[in-house]
């Protein structure tokens, strides 16, 4: 699953900065130079704006200015965060994990290289500079020249080996912001809330917020959604703006924010990407003999999310008229909750074929079901064959 596979700031006493002789920085050929480096030469501060919020991801809490929204997947307590402004355009991603390299040059070319090709993956900065803070973590700043109008600051904080360049066991942060719909004075306020989100993240606060608890994602709203659909419930889902994508043997349309990519191997297959973040399958064929639906549901799951680990079923229904029949699951997985819709022409109810089918897999975000659980009903009310 491609993913998808997600400045710093805070009190300027107590920062430790590496002497000039050691800065990796390219900020001597810089003429003006950017004001996201200025302020982290400065010492960035935590935000302090009483109307930013807190978000939790994992064991820790970032703070998002007023209006900004997020994705969040957690697979395994290893997290992808996008982080979306007031006008819900992308303003950038978030990863907290678990590396498998201690070598920071050639991790953070990997957390790169998976977001975008060339030139990002060359490694051309416009400057790269970094800085130990007092709590003993290490950030390293750098903005990559994505065209040559716009670049893309990029923050990977941890804790240091050895040295300041190796990093240590633990945990590590990183932020990639893309400013694309930000200039002039626009630009420095967007480039002021990297610094701030960041500095939320190095400098955590002596005591954890307290965040409502909840389920990892309301797995009703989608039943209950799909359940009035199916009844012939206008759900007021406006599709307008929506894209629509065919493939050879089918079409399916998504919302603005998401793409689809289709390809061919035993059925047609479209996989439906939320940025790159692929969250959404529908897969179409036809069978000619039929089989129990828990084999079928069993071999769906085995080949296309197997790597999410054990399921349990949570919920389920089934909708059958004179033509067809959809059987409709929650799944459980460790950490996230997955929709899961089969339809088939056969009215033998229990087997899956023979005749026609396709298959909508969908994972919600698990801070924003209600929203989610809309998108992906007007999606599978708009798969088209």
């Amino acid at each position: 699953m491609r993913r998808t596979i997600l400045l710093l700031i805070v009190l300027v006493a107590g920062i430790t900065v590496f002497a000039s002789s050691t800065l990796e920085a390219a900020s001597a050929s810089v003429e003006t130079p950017d004001p996201l480096l200025l302020s982290f030469r400065e010492g960035w501060k935590a935000p302090q704006d009483s109307s930013w919020n807190a978000i939790e991801v994992g064991e820790i809490s970032l703070m998002l200015p007023e209006g900004f929204r997020t994705f969040k997947e957690d697979i395994y307590g290893n997290f992808n965060v996008l982080l979306f402004d007031e006008r819900f355009s992308l303003f950038g991603r978030f990863l907290y994990f678990t590396p498998d390299s201690s070598n920071r040059e050639e991790l953070l070319k990997s957390l790169i290289s998976s977001y975008y090709r060339e030139p990002a993956t060359a490694g051309e900065y416009s400057f790269t500079e970094f800085r130990q803070f007092q709590n003993g973590l290490v950030a390293y700043l750098v903005s990559l020249k994505m065209t040559a109008s716009v670049d893309y600051p990029a923050v990977l904080i941890y804790s240091p080996g050895e040295d300041a360049q190796e990093i240590g066991p633990g945990r590590v942060g990183f932020f990639l912001f893309e400013p694309v719909d930000y200039e002039g004075t626009e630009l420095d306020r967007a480039k002021a809330m990297m610094a701030g989100i960041v500095a939320s993240y190095i400098f955590q606060p002596e005591s954890k917020p307290e965040f409502p608890s909840q389920e990892k994602g309301d797995h009703h709203s989608f039943m209950e959604l799909v359940s009035r659909q199916l009844e012939g419930e206008d759900l007021g889902v406006v599709t307008e703006n929506w894209t629509f994508a065919q493939g050879d043997f089918f079409g399916v349309m998504v919302p603005r924010h998401f793409t689809v990519e289709f390809s061919q191997d035993v059925y047609e297959a479209a996989d439906i990407y939320f940025y790159n973040s692929l969250l959404g399958k529908v897969l179409f064929g036809q069978l000619y003999e039929g089989e129990p639906v828990q084999d079928s549901l069993d071999k769906v799951i085995s080949d296309y999310l197997g790597g999410l680990g054990d399921y349990g079923i949570l919920e389920s229904f089934v909708k059958q008229n004179e033509e067809s029949t959809m059987y409709i699951y929650t799944l459980s997985f460790p950490g996230l909750i997955c929709w899961a819709v089969l339809y088939t022409e056969s009215t033998d109810v229990g087997n899956f074929g023979p005749g026609k089918f396709f298959v909508f897999l969908s994972i919600p975000d698990i801070d924003e079901p209600d929203l989610w659980a809309r998108w992906y009903a007007g999606i599978l009310k708009e798969i088209r064959f």
